[in-house]
């Protein structure tokens, strides 16, 4: 099962990878929600979650989360400590004593289109209910005692099809020149703007190995003749004339 979980969390790191560029080390926002189910099903997130990603990662949290914990008061007293521990990003709420709520904190952070590329791990149902209505954020949490990374949302998906569509496109460079083969060679126009240029076929000599050898003409008239042999007869002396 965790060989599954592992492999499920490869694709979905890649997918995020090619189509938003996340690279290692994996900046993980950390709320008190998570903390807190980590507390209560046993998970030690510094450990875990580096081996869950198969990759670097670095834990970060902020003021406005570290407030919120602390006028939750005693039932996050545990996550508090746990959040002390990782660092501190700078939300701009924190002159003063305008802190806001951790949802909105997030929110602030992650922006329009998640330029710092941030893996948000939250319960908090709400606040992933607005992130998931923004591009490229990844979302993690904890269930059946477990962390999971979820799927691309199709906003996400819809969002890495046009970037793939970008890239292959022809620049412009390569469409004016496109265009003046185009003009050069009219005949070729359609082949050229569908991609499809076909090699002209060129008129060859027969295989040599299919052509069969021509047999010697023997000239008519001409025949072979064979070598009579004599035989020389051997004389005898007539006894009977002596």
């Amino acid at each position: 099962m965790r060989v599954k979980r592992r492999k499920h969390a490869k694709k979905i790191l890649s997918f995020y990878h090619n189509a938003f560029r996340l690279r290692e080390p994996y900046q993980v926002l950390v709320d008190g929600t998570f903390t807190q189910a980590a507390l209560q099903t046993k998970i030690n997130i510094k450990e875990q979650l580096p081996k869950y990603l198969d990759g670097s990662v670095l834990l970060v949290t902020t003021r406005c989360i570290l407030a919120e914990a602390k006028e939750i008061g005693s039932r996050l007293h545990g996550a508090l400590l746990i959040l002390e521990r990782y660092q501190c990003r700078k939300c701009g709420h924190q002159r003063g004593d305008k802190l806001v709520p951790a949802a909105e904190c997030i929110k602030s952070l992650v922006g329009l289109n998640n330029e710092h590329h941030y893996i948000i791990a939250s319960q908090d149902q709400e606040l992933k209910g607005g992130l998931r209505q923004i591009s490229g954020v990844p979302l993690l949490h904890i269930t059946h005692n477990a962390i999971m990374l979820e799927n691309p949302t199709p906003l996400s998906r819809q969002k890495a099809e046009e970037t793939l569509a970008l890239k292959t496109a022809p620049s412009s460079h390569e469409k004016e020149t496109l265009d003046k083969l185009a003009k050069l060679l009219p005949k070729e126009r359609g082949r050229i703007a569908s991609g499809r240029i076909q090699k002209r076929k060129i008129a060859r000599g027969p295989n040599p190995l299919s052509v069969k050898k021509k047999k010697a003409i023997v000239a008519e008239g001409m025949k072979l003749t064979k070598k009579k042999t004599r035989r020389r007869k051997r004389k005898t002396n007539d006894l009977s004339k002596t």
